[in-house]
């Protein structure tokens, strides 16, 4: 027999504050007396009131039998009880026996469906209901932890007291969109905030993972992680920063701001995390879709280049009639086309118009030839570090030298050295006060050397453990942080004053670490030429090392390794 249902005070909640009697057994307390939802506020306390950052809720129902459903609700739509005037949800033709009930709150005008459940749960409402959404993710801003319940058979169940716990979650106008899509370099913005206690900034992280070929398995495809570094800016509702769109939903957390250069073509899955300031802390781990567009490659530059050229035309036309002498016409031709003059917009195709031309016979005439458009190739865009979108001229260089980029998510890393080289102790400067440094990393795409990676260290700072930069004896300096937080640099070594024995380490790691994804599923550089290592001071010293075709030991989507 399932004639059995749950009577939600939950969901009257959803509305305002109230219970709904039952006609059978109850689980959790029953009667029109019953608290329903208590959400957490800002003082500490509990409310019954619907929280501003609620638009729409979702319960869950999980049979031990192994049935399941879900179904998400508008609480304003929700028909009220006759004797209470609140809105009521009742679940109908539950599985008697142990079960759960799990009831969230999102700020989305939908409710996504939960993995592995794909049934509508059944209900005696007609209206104010609607099956949970498979097609599109959100996280929720409030959850309770899942309820036991026992469901007898003809009775119905009232689920008394439920208390919710307010959630770290991701605002539902981040970009790129679900099921988008963006070209490289791709710009990722979103919200993450929490309608009680705040968001950990530390917490707050970002992640793209997409598919590249198994180079160890032909034919197969194997995933590839990596961290966006982020920018992150505080919110606050009510603030001249606010979180939500209209500033009405009572949040406080970041809106955070990461670009990704360089990402494979086809679908990227992002996951973002984040962990809110409650005590015990609670998280959002949420995750979804989009779709990587080609690189573009050109970038067309018109180019005015108008060109005179006088045609003479004659053209005699003879008609014989009964006129006693042939006539001789001239025939006049007129083609004339008035199009508007070339106009460059930033879209990333170009089409030369044709401009006016007028042929008459017997006349010379003028042509104007349209713009040469002239493609060149789209730079990189530059951090603001001392590292310039092409190669800085008369660097040091070193007859020996190499490089190692290896992709492997969070423990991702670069290592650069330079030695048996030239570097006088005075175009060091002192980091250890005054002197600013910064490695940059060039990939040659057509021939053209384009920046890639770009890393900066300020001078001083003090560091966990001891200053960030200290000297190293009478032969240079060294700088240490093990944490990474100036771009992922994590050591730098300088040693300088013996000529043909001086040599300059630099490695760089950890989660602050923004190192450039693979070009293709195949190579992690397009080494169309050259791959060139620059080491920068703010004091125009430079030491570059530059690796050929031949110098490579592997160019892979997890790995790049240089020698000479």
């Amino acid at each position: 027999m399932r004639a059995a249902s749950a009577v939600l005070p939950a969901l009257v909640a959803l509305l305002a504050a109230a219970g709904c009697g039952s006609s059978g057994g109850s689980s959790g307390g029953g009667g029109m007396n019953a608290p329903g939802v208590m959400w957490p506020d800002r003082g500490g306390g509990t409310s019954s009131g619907l929280p501003p950052s609620v638009v729409t809720g979702r319960v869950v129902f999980q049979s031990f039998s192994g049935e399941a459903c879900c179904v998400a609700v508008d609480p304003a739509l929700l028909s009220p009880d006759s004797s209470s005037g609140q809105g009521v949800l009742v679940l109908d033709d539950l599985a008697p026996g142990p079960a759960t009930v799990t009831v969230a709150g999102f700020s989305t005008d939908f409710a996504p469906a939960v993995p592995g459940i794909t049934t509508t749960c059944k209900t005696l409402n007609s209206e104010g209901v609607a099956p949970c959404d498979a097609t599109l993710n959100a996280s929720p801003a409030f959850e309770s932890a899942p309820l036991p319940v026992n469901i007898i058979a003809g009775a119905q169940i009232n689920l008394g007291a439920i208390d919710m716990s307010s959630l770290p979650f991701v605002l539902q106008d981040f970009t790129p969109a679900q099921e988008g899509a963006a070209a490289p370099p791709v710009r990722f913005d979103f919200t993450v905030a929490d309608a009680v206690t705040g968001v950990a900034a530390p917490s707050v992280a970002l992640d793209v993972t997409v598919d590249v070929p198994d180079e160890t398995q032909p034919g197969q495809f194997r995933s590839l992680t990596k961290r966006i570094k982020l920018t992150l800016d505080p919110c606050a509702d009510g603030s001249d920063r606010p979180c939500s769109p209209q500033g009405d939903q009572d949040l406080a957390g970041y809106k955070a701001t990461g670009v990704a250069d360089r990402l494979p073509e086809g679908p990227a899955e992002v996951r973002i995390t984040a962990q809110n300031l409650a005590d015990p802390v609670r998280d959002v781990d949420f995750r979804y879709i989009f779709n990587v567009l080609p690189e573009p490659t050109n970038t067309p530059e018109p180019t005015n280049t108008p060109t005179t050229t006088n045609t003479p035309t004659t053209t005699s036309t003879a008609t014989a009639t009964s006129t006693p002498s042939p006539s001789s016409t001239p025939t006049i031709v007129p083609t004339a086309a008035d199009t508007p003059p070339a106009t460059v917009t930033s879209t990333r195709t170009f089409t030369p118009t044709t401009t006016r031309t007028r042929i008459n016979t017997a006349t010379p005439t003028a042509t104007v030839v349209p713009p040469t458009v002239t493609p060149t190739d789209t730079p990189r865009p530059t951090p603001t570090t001392l590292c310039k979108a092409t190669p800085r001229s008369n660097c040091r260089i070193t007859g020996r030298s190499m490089l190692e980029i290896k992709e492997a998510g969070a423990r991702s890393q670069l290592t650069w050295r330079w030695f048996n080289g030239n570097a006088p102790l005075a175009g060091f400067g002192d980091p250890t006060k005054t002197t600013t440094y910064a490695l940059c990393v060039y990939d040659s795409k057509n021939l053209i050397p384009t920046l890639a990676f770009a890393a900066q260290v300020e001078p001083g700072g003090d560091c966990p453990v001891s200053p960030c930069w200290i000297r190293g004896g009478t032969t240079g300096f060294r700088y240490t942080d093990s944490a990474g937080n100036e771009y992922g640099m994590q050591r730098m070594l300088l040693k300088g004053g013996t000529p043909g024995r001086d040599s300059i380490y630099a490695r760089a790691g950890g989660e602050f670490l923004d190192l450039p994804l693979p070009v293709s599923g195949s190579n992690y550089f397009a080494q169309q030429e050259n791959v060139i290592v620059q080491m920068l001071t703010d004091i125009n010293s430079c030491w570059e090392a530059t690796f050929r075709p031949r110098d490579v030991v592997n160019n892979l989507p997890e790995l790049y390794e240089a020698k000479r």
